[in-house]
């Protein structure tokens, strides 16, 4: 995905459902075999600890870039990342 598509929701939507398939995908494989993500080295759940551990990561650096550019994100926004029990605030258009 290049720069100007990831400014697109629809683009980023449908980039996101294909990751989403892709990894019920490779975990249902890992499933019915041996438990063991290919390529990996990981069990399932490892495996899927891993990648939410490195969304993680990925979430840490644009909350860094973004306050290094002096713009810290929005108390709501900030910590509706935690807060999964309620919906994040609408954005402005």
């Amino acid at each position: 995905m290049g720069r100007t598509e990831a400014t697109d929701l629809r683009v980023v939507s449908e980039a996101l459902r294909l990751s989403g398939e892709a990894v019920r995908r490779v975990l249902s494989e890992a499933m019915e075999r041996d438990g063991r993500v290919r390529g990996a080295g990981l069990d399932a759940p490892s495996f899927m600890a891993s990648l939410i551990a490195h969304e993680w990561y990925h979430i840490g650096k644009v909350d860094a870039i973004v306050r290094r550019a002096g713009h810290a994100p929005a108390d709501d926004a900030h910590y509706g990342l935690f807060d999964w029990k309620r919906p994040p605030a609408a954005t402005p258009e």
